[in-house]
């Protein structure tokens, strides 16, 4: 449960709509679709997803591994989440001990305490709160993410209902609408995440012809979030650009 909140605490992540361009090699973190996508798990360690809050070592996985999390401590590692509305979360490390960190948050997983787990499971590695970043990728947006009353009781008893009220709106009859993606913003500050080293792709996979479960279904495709690790002392090129 989250403690006093205000707007302005959640204002003061980065809110944009752009993605990383340039060399995928270089880059520290992506968002691909289609042939790009295959390419990247290709040469990722990723898992089977199965809506939990497992968040696994990269070395721990083989095969038919099912997690919702995966990190590595090894440098130009790549990890990697499918995703199809769900939230994609990147985190990687600015300094101190090399990092990488991808989480698929399901409202389910969510709920079930997957991002406080990963932090927990990247602390225990030797990462710092203070030292690490998170990317928060492209996912459904609240205006198209309508849910019933037994989801805004799961994610009221996680979140509180104070902090609930900044992610969560009225729709109709017993129908409510929820902003995932605000809601991982106050998971991380209540973390102790500081909110300048958290942005958010504020970008709807519903309505940017993403893959979106939600609007086409089984057939949608997959949105695939990677992020490399690298040692922040000694590959200070590595950047994410933001536009």
């Amino acid at each position: 449960m989250i403690g006093h909140l205000t707007p302005s605490d959640i204002a003061a992540a980065s809110w944009h709509v752009g993605l990383p361009s340039g060399d995928p090699q270089r880059r520290l973190w992506g968002v691909d679709t289609g042939a790009a996508a295959e390419e990247i798990l290709s040469r990722s360690h990723h898992v089977v997803q199965i809506h939990g809050r497992t968040v696994l070592a990269a070395d721990e996985i083989s095969g038919k591994t099912e997690a919702d999390g995966i990190f590595t401590t090894i440098p130009d590692t790549v990890v990697a989440v499918k995703t199809a509305d769900c939230l994609p979360l990147l985190f990687s490390a600015k300094a101190g001990k090399p990092l990488a960190m991808a989480i698929h948050a399901g409202w389910r997983g969510f709920c079930a305490g997957i991002i406080q787990e990963g932090v927990r499971q990247a602390t225990s590695a030797g990462a710092k709160m203070s030292s690490m970043r998170v990317t928060i990728g492209p996912a459904i947006c609240a205006h198209h993410f309508e849910i019933g009353p037994e989801v805004v009781a799961a994610l009221v008893a996680h979140s509180g209902e104070n902090a609930a009220m900044n992610f969560l709106s009225k729709g109709k009859g017993d129908r409510w609408h929820a902003d995932l993606q605000t809601a991982a913003v106050i998971d991380l500050i209540g973390l102790g995440f500081n909110p300048a080293d958290i942005e958010v792709i504020r970008l709807c996979t519903f309505e940017a012809k993403l893959p979106s479960y939600r609007r086409d279904g089984k057939g949608c495709g997959r949105l695939v979030s990677w992020v490399r690790c690298v040692d922040p002392v000694a590959d200070k090129s590595a950047r994410s650009p933001a536009t």
